[in-house]
């Protein structure tokens, strides 16, 4: 800077003093406002090339769907455990009681990245777990004892919707009775 150019910032610093302003102050603008909605948005952003495509989709149009209507707008530290779980109730009404738990993860883990950036400064989602509804459990599922129960699980197989991977597997799975972990082990 050259010494013509000080001298007109000086005295520009000095109108603005007789004026009551402190040049010196700086006007930071305000932080963005950190929504839920934002801060989701990030955290999938952030993960999203981790994930297949097709979950990355999936998680996102959940929370668009089931999430984002209640939580969305309000301000990521605003929220509080009884708001998130009046989210995941309504979830739970219509029966997708694996889904409200699975939406109570993500939603866990958006506070979670959102703590860990300074955003917010606690997790509401991690202490709801025992008051949501509890799965249903499966009751016992017997053994097939004929070939006429073993050659319709072949058919249901075959006319279960699915890719033809899935088709596949689901009959490699029926007709050698490995565990499923172990099928997708071999895949």
């Amino acid at each position: 800077m050259g010494l013509v150019e000080a001298r007109e910032r000086r005295d520009a610093a000095r109108k603005q003093l007789s004026g009551g302003i402190d040049p010196g102050a700086e006007v930071a603008p305000p932080p963005p406002i950190a929504t839920f909605e934002s801060v989701t948005r990030e955290w999938h952003a952030l993960n999203r090339p981790r994930w297949k495509p097709s979950h990355a989709d999936s998680v996102l149009s959940q929370m668009e769907q089931d999430v984002f209507p209640v939580l969305g707008s309000k301000v990521i530290d605003t929220i509080n455990a009884p708001m998130v779980l009046a989210a995941l109730r309504r979830i739970e009404a219509r029966g997708a009681i694996d889904t409200a738990r699975r939406l109570r993860q993500r939603i866990s883990a958006v506070f979670v990245f959102g703590i860990a950036s300074g955003i917010c400064t606690g997790d509401p989602a991690a202490i709801i777990m025992r008051a949501m509804a509890p799965m249903k459990v499966a009751g016992l599922r017997p053994a097939l004892t004929t070939i006429e129960e073993a050659r319709q699980i072949i058919v249901d197989c075959d006319a279960a919707e699915g890719t033809p991977n899935v088709k596949l597997a689901m009959r490699l799975l029926a007709l050698t009775s490995v565990r499923p972990g172990e099928l997708v082990g071999a895949a």
